[in-house]
């Protein structure tokens, strides 16, 4: 690479960002919630609005676990809470989780554990090199 382009490619890079910032807007084309890591689990969560989930189910590829969090009726739903825990101990804790939560985990068995309007519960999940997805349809006592 050019070193007179080297030295300036941070500057083009912001540049275009930002120019690409109100373009993406005027299209209708959302971002999606910036990932947050927690104890080394790169993690995306969000997809409350309709653009916002389209946003994250663009990203859904690229994490091994997708997890969609929603009522019996179809209506998305939100953790207070969400736990990953493997062998007993808890991994990562991801508060205001959903209604879509991505996920960067190795390959294994996991143990999710959610807070939801007061209640607890939980799901055993086995994730695979090539993905998995969970529907996690809660009971409708949750609203």
């Amino acid at each position: 690479m050019n070193t007179n382009l080297r030295q300036h490619l941070p500057t083009v890079l912001a540049l275009a960002a930002a120019l690409s910032a109100p373009v993406l807007a005027a299209t209708g084309i959302a971002e999606a919630p910036a990932p947050q890591v927690y104890n080394n689990i790169k993690v995306v969560s969000g997809g409350v609005s309709l653009d916002e989930a389209d946003a994250v189910k663009r990203l859904a590829p690229d994490y091994r676990l997708r997890v969609i969090l929603s009522g019996r009726g179809g209506e998305y739903q939100v953790a207070h809470s969400l736990a990953v825990v493997k062998q007993g101990q808890v991994i990562a804790r991801i508060p205001d989780a959903g209604p879509y939560v991505l996920m960067d985990l190795p390959a294994g068995h996991y143990t999710l554990e959610g807070e939801f309007a007061g209640l607890s519960m939980s799901r055993d999940v086995d994730v695979t090199w090539a993905g998995t997805t969970l529907n996690w349809v809660l009971p409708s006592s949750v609203n």
